[in-house]
């Protein structure tokens, strides 16, 4: 049901990969603008499956979000099946499942038309596949290709199948830690790890003794992690499942370098280059998101506990993925979307962790041991029975009618936290109040095909330079010079980190590219009062006023866009016709209260 309340909307970005799959599938090369090779998607698999569709005449955007919804159920399916793996004795059935299908997170960013769905189901599924293989002996590892295939989808696929492999079963390196120690031994090499790194990326802005302590509790993490390794690290069938990974995943970096240049996509370096600021707002968008699933996360901690406690390896291996993963995202920084989008690649860890807890304490008085139950003797019998007479008067300890109603009425307020900041959220992207993006970049498409209607497409087309690209860029199919740099080599290279490459190289970049448009967001009725970042420094320069002049301008509740043409070609359109018209259709208004960052 929240899949289909979501399924309408689509961001901006993922017009980026509709555009790269189109121009696939017509026979151009996996590029974005016809030409120019530049790497500026991390989907790669994704792509490819939205070029066959689009090749076999399925609209891309429809398909995403097929795929995407039945990857989201996916994950639901084996979120459930890893709940009942791991405590399968409790009274109370899996309610991780029920978690995720009611977060606007994980399911939003399934029909959104990216790849975050598809990626998530990949890694959870890869996790649960190598468990099994180990508890069956399997002698095909047929997880290793599922993690490629997530390797194929998103760069952070190498830390999940990593982190699962140091917590497979079998005795570590060290043959003096105990055997059923390891995994506990193992987590805690890896907080260590995590918080030494994080204390070090954080120490010029939050200075204190815990980052002085840093670099040594990395390194004795990483010294830890290495002694309590498992052996069946390099046993037969994890060679084979890391096989199965870094073939494919080596042969695609093997065949970027060859087809684009570059060991790395050229967004890597588009959204870095200001690592400070990097964790300090990545720091910001974990907390929010920890905030926005409200209290039923803090049972994820419990959940981490009982793992500890009954040294299950499992548990302690999902908590690392969602602890290592936490810090990987804190320190590449947040995004502009809403909901999250890098935290639903971990969504169905954490909840999986929250949900372990609610029933562990939900257990409480029960028998929890996971051993088969033998009969007892008869002396145990009789035993058994004069402490069952002796305690019939007694008070109980615990009444678990009260932990039971304790934990429903966290549940509800979890539920009643979600409907609140969620209902926030999702109504960013209804159908009657879509993001900024969403709402205007229809309205820029249609001032150029009415120009080409009026003057002819050869006489209109030319590169416009904007900061975001995607939906205008896919209806409109012009050249793009992207202003953010995620598609173009020369700015996501310069000093400053994302929206901050803006110095004097910047500029000259664009003077010396001298894109035909320019189109920018700025205060209404004053085209010179700019909003967005990668356009202020632009026309305080003195050069663009010289060269450019406004030729079109929509209207919008609060701002406005304004359309910049090279002067000469404004002169040329002008002669064919007299200065363009704006339709009628462009004195539409709306709501514009989610301004782009």
């Amino acid at each position: 049901m929240l899949l289909s309340e979501l399924a309408h909307f689509t961001y901006d970005d993922a017009y980026i990969s509709y555009r790269y799959a189109r121009n696939l599938a017509e026979g151009h090369g996996l590029v974005f603008n016809i030409g120019e090779r530049v790497e500026g998607y991390t989907n790669f698999a994704w792509t490819l499956i939205l070029a066959i569709g689009y090749r076999l005449g399925l609209d891309p955007d429809l398909l995403s979000k097929v795929l995407g919804g039945a990857a989201a159920v996916g994950a639901i399916l084996v979120c459930y099946l890893l709940s009942r793996r791991i405590l399968p004795e409790s009274t109370l059935p899996p309610i991780a499942p029920w978690l995720l299908a009611t977060s606007p997170v994980l399911m939003g960013h399934s029909v959104f038309g990216l790849e975050s769905g598809f990626f998530s189901a990949l890694m959870i599924l890869g996790v649960w596949m190598t468990f099994r293989e180990e508890k069956r002996d399997a002698s095909v590892p047929w997880s290793g290709l599922v993690f490629a295939l997530g390797g194929l989808t998103r760069p952070e696929a190498p830390m999940f199948i990593g982190l699962t492999m140091l917590f497979l079963p079998g005795p570590a390196l060290w043959t003096r830690v105990p055997e059923d120690r390891r995994p506990v031994f193992m987590f805690f090499a890896l907080v260590l790890i995590a918080s030494g790194v994080h204390g070090y990326v954080t120490r010029e802005h939050e200075p204190w003794l815990w980052n002085d302590l840093a670099i040594p509790m990395a390194v004795v993490g990483v010294l830890g992690a290495i002694v309590v390794s498992p052996r069946t690290f390099v046993s037969r069938r994890n060679i084979l499942r890391g096989l199965g990974f870094v073939i494919p995943v080596g042969g695609h970096m093997l065949w970027r370098h060859s087809y684009y240049g570059a060991w790395l996509p050229n967004t890597l370096g588009a959204k870095t280059g200001d690592l400070q600021r990097q964790v300090v707002r990545g720091t910001h968008y974990v907390t929010d998101y920890f905030s926005f699933e409200g209290p039923i996360l803090w049972f994820a901690l419990i959940g981490i506990a009982f793992g500890i406690g009954r040294r299950n390896r499992e548990v302690l291996c999902v908590a690392a993925i969602a602890i290592m993963g936490s810090l990987y995202t804190m320190t590449i920084g947040s995004d502009w979307m809403k909901l999250w989008r890098f935290m639903a690649h971990l969504q169905p860890e954490w909840l999986l962790l929250a949900g372990l807890g609610v029933r562990a304490i939900w257990s409480l008085g029960q028998r929890v041991d996971s051993a088969p139950a033998t009969a007892p003797s008869e002396a145990e019998a009789e035993a058994e029975s004069t402490n069952e007479a002796r305690s019939e008067d007694a008070q109980p300890v615990l009444d678990n009618r009260w932990v039971h109603l304790g934990l429903v009425a966290v549940l509800a307020l979890t539920y009643l936290s979600r409907r609140d900041e969620g209902r926030e959220k999702i109504e960013f992207v209804g159908p009657e109040k879509k993001d900024f993006l969403a709402r205007s970049a229809p309205l820029l498409v249609e001032w150029f095909q009415a120009r080409e209607e009026q003057f002819g497409r050869d006489e209109v087309e030319g590169t416009i330079a904007l900061a975001d690209i995607g939906k205008v860029s896919y209806l409109t199919n012009y050249p793009i010079l992207d202003l953010l740099g995620l598609v173009d080599p020369k700015i996501s290279k310069l000093e400053g980190g994302y929206k901050g490459k803006t110095g004097r190289a910047y500029r000259d970049y664009f003077f010396a590219v001298e894109p035909r448009y320019h189109l920018t967001v700025t205060k209404k009725n004053d085209c010179l009062a700019n909003k967005h970042t990668t356009a202020r420094p632009l026309m305080r320069d003195p050069r663009y006023h010289g060269i450019y002049e406004p030729v079109g301008v929509i209207p919008l509740e609060r701002s406005q866009w304004c359309i910049y043409e090279r002067r000469e070609d404004a002169n040329r359109v002008r002669a064919l016709g007299g200065v363009h018209r704006r339709p009628t259709s462009f004195s539409r208004r709306f709501d514009d209260n989610a301004m782009p960052r």
